[in-house]
């Protein structure tokens, strides 16, 4: 379970849609403004309640949060204060692949996921991204480092069985069909593999 002395309550106050339908909440107890995808992946966590040396990005009451190009703008009713946050170089990057991402176009964003992992090795989006661009090539070896690296186990799974369904294949048999497949510990199912169309089902 969970320690219920040390949770930390939400109280989202203000959601604004910005470009590319990426969604910012507010959160008024955290003072945090969490920033997800059109796929609801989240993509970037900042801002703080304010701190007694009243660090930047800080605040006492959040209470309105906007969007304009690519800055986002966040109104402190106590502070009577509006804070910029300016998107960064790496900002960039990871919106630019997160767009592509949403729109399926996982080989056109590799390389830009490759750059944000350059940047920040440990960005778990972009190892998600980059191991389904691999599953989606048939690099099951390399999808499945790329899902462990990310603690991303669902995916890591599928990985795994469709390459054991494609080396069943490989062997001659045209639709090999595995039981017994869950992704969720609660289900239990079956995975095939129609080699002769190159398609997966799961049921």
């Amino acid at each position: 379970g969970y320690d219920e002395s040390v949770a930390k309550s939400t109280k989202l106050t203000d959601v604004v849609v910005g470009e590319n339908e990426v969604f910012n909440l507010l959160d008024y107890e955290t003072g945090r403004v969490f920033q997800y995808d059109k796929n609801a992946d989240l993509l970037f966590v900042f801002g703080t309640r304010s701190t007694p040396s009243e660090q930047e990005g800080s605040f006492t009451a959040p209470n309105a949060v906007e969007t304009l190009g690519d800055k986002i703008y966040v109104i402190d009713g106590i502070k009577n204060d509006v804070t910029v946050f300016v998107e960064t170089v790496f900002g960039k990057y990871v919106h630019a692949a997160s767009i592509l991402n949403v729109e399926g176009k996982y080989t056109e964003a590799k390389p830009i996921w490759e750059e944000v992992i350059r940047r920040d090795g440990g960005y778990t989006m972009a190892h998600i991204a980059l191991g389904k661009a691999a599953l989606n090539a048939g690099e099951y070896k390399l999808a499945m480092e790329y899902f462990e690296t990310a603690y991303d186990q669902e995916n890591y799974d599928k990985a795994y069985v469709e390459n054991v369904l494609r080396k069943l294949a490989g062997l001659g048999c045209k639709t090999p069909v595995l039981t017994g497949v869950h992704f969720d510990d609660s289900q239990q199912g079956a995975a095939a593999y129609d080699s002769v169309n190159d398609k997966f089902y799961y049921s």
